[in-house]
Parts: C-alpha cells; structure tokens; sequence
C-alpha cells in the first residue's frame, strides 16, 4: 500500500494535464492561520490546495498537497521527488454506483482515506485503503473503511439512521492498531430539531479497557436567533482513562467542561467565537485544574477563475489555574 499514493498521484498528474479532461477539474484551496496565547505568544500557519476531476458521470479522482511543513526549505533548495512526495496530502479514486447490478448503490473510495465519524473517537482519521460511504438500506445508511497510516492499521464502519423527521442517529466503532497496541472504541451521536431555529445534540463516547471501561459524555444547543446570528452552548464530562488514539485534539480526557458561543455570518464571511471552562476530575501532580479557552475564527471563502478558495484566521487565548 506504501506504493499507492505515487501510482496514483502520477496518474492523476496525467489526467488532469489532458485537454480532455480539463473542463471537469474543479481546484480548490485553504490558506490558515493561528495566533494565541498559552503561557507564551505562539503562531501557526498553513496552506493546501487540491483538484478534482470528474473522469465519467460515476468516476472522479482527486489530489491534494499540503504545504504547512518543509515548503520554506523546497523555496530555497529546489523540490526533490521525496519533498514532492511528502506534500501529497491525499490522492484517491472514487466511483459511485452499485458494485453489481441489482444490490443498492454507494460510493467506494480507493486511495486516501479521510474519516471524521465522531469528534469523540474517530475524527480526522487519514490512511491509504479502500472505503465505502452512503451505502442506503432502507432509512439506514452504511460506510466503513480500512486503512493504513504510518503508524497502524486502522478499520471501522458508522451506521446512520433518521427515524423520524428532524431527528439523526449515528453510531460507529473503530478498531486501531493490532496485538499489545490495539484499542477499540465507539461512539453514538442524536441530533433533533423540535422546532427550526433550534437544534439539541447528544454524544456518548466508550472505549474499551477489560480493566476500566471509559466513556464520555456531551450535550448542547444550537439556535439560530437569526439568518445572520447564531448561539450555542454545551456540556461534556469525560472520564480520566478516556483517550481513543482519534479524538478530536481540543478534547481533554480527565475533565468537566463547559462552552458557549456566537457565529455572526455577513458579506460572505463568517466569524465564530466560543469560551471554553474546562475542569479536573482528579489532579495529578502538577497538572492545572482549572483551564478558561476563548477562541474567534474568521472564514472569507472567495473564488477566483472557477477555483474555489477558503482562507481562515484563528485566534485563542488561554489561562490555566
């Protein structure tokens, strides 16, 4: 599977180089940055761009690179095939449709494997494999994959349902690892509407330990006060042996914590704050028991030329007692 991404990134080259095909690709692209406050001023930055070609009505393939590390140095040195390597990001094929004529249609992924089930366990998952996605059966809907990254094996698979109007639900498990080092963990999420402007979401996380099963726990809101203007708030506690290998990263095991924010949308841009109170469960050593985040995002998507752009600034600031 090591081999996988430079056979298809130099097919791919190919094929979107062709006159043929070049009316089809779509380019889209994202320049990021972070400044914050955490002990100590820090800043962060980065920058991707990717295209996607649609080969036949039921084919596409994509490519994309990230330029966040080592770019500075390629500027000055000159770009070998290992520093052109180590940007691809992703590259995949994907066809859309039933495998054999007569069972229900999906979608099939070969290549980079991109999943975000869950914030609580399997968010932001990337490896080379095989995955399938919207695979409906009835009201249900499958996906699942297997995938490699450098470091281990990682498999898994959701099911969603909507049972009723205005409500979702959605669970899933991952496998990760294998022998001394694997761990399984799942996850359920509901989301309902009661009324328009108003959404309330519930998670619950579990990983698997024969010794100490742990679990985490999330609930919020989200309203939209008006086309413009949103607010939420929530609320999570997870337990202090709660640590899944793909968690979302701003998640904390050992902690109760509590968030709200507005989202303010004008002129195409969108501006996202959130305040964050996390607390302990149990201290440890020198550890902070009390952490208070405030974060404001700004996103100004734009297009140029048919090529889609989405520049975003963050910026947080942190104190612990």
């Amino acid at each position: 599977m090591k081999k996988l991404i430079p056979v298809l990134v130099a097919a791919l080259i190919l094929m979107l180089a062709s006159p043929v095909f070049a009316a089809e690709v779509k380019v889209t692209g994202s320049v990021s940055g972070i400044t914050g406050y955490e002990g100590g001023l820090f800043y962060e930055g980065g920058a991707t761009i990717g295209a996607e070609a649609q080969i036949t009505d039921n084919i596409k393939a994509g490519i994309g690179f990230n330029f966040s590390n080592g770019l500075t140095d390629t500027i000055q040195n000159g770009m070998s095939w290992s520093d052109f390597a180590a940007m691809v990001d992703k590259a995949y094929i994907e066809t859309s449709g039933a495998l054999v004529t007569g069972l229900p249609s999906m979608t099939t992924r070969l290549g980079t494997q991109e999943i975000g089930y869950s914030i609580f366990n399997a968010y932001n998952i990337k490896g080379e494999g095989i995955g399938i996605r919207d695979l409906a059966i009835g009201p249900v809907a499958l996906a699942g994959f297997q995938s490699w990254n450098p470091a281990e094996q990682v498999r898994g698979g959701q099911i969603s349902v909507n049972p009723l109007e205005g409500l979702s639900v959605a669970a899933n498990v991952i496998h990760a690892g294998a022998d001394d080092t694997q761990q399984l963990s799942a996850a359920l999420e509901a989301a309902v509407q009661p009324i328009e402007p108003l959404t309330i979401n519930a998670a619950m996380g579990y990983m698997h330990d024969a010794d100490d099963p742990a679990f985490a726990f999330a609930g919020g809101a989200e309203y939209q006060v008006l086309p413009y203007l949103g607010v939420h708030a929530g609320a999570r506690k997870i337990d202090t042996n709660y640590a899944p290998r793909y968690m979302y990263s701003k998640l904390s095991n050992n902690e109760i914590g509590f968030n709200g924010g507005v989202t303010v949308s004008a002129f195409g841009a969108t501006l996202d704050t959130n305040v964050d109170y996390a607390k302990a469960i149990e201290v440890v050593g020198e550890m902070d028991e009390v952490v208070y985040t405030g974060e404001m995002t700004l996103e100004r998507p734009f297009s140029v030329a048919g090529m889609n752009f989405t520049p975003s600034y963050a910026l947080t600031l942190s104190k612990a007692d």
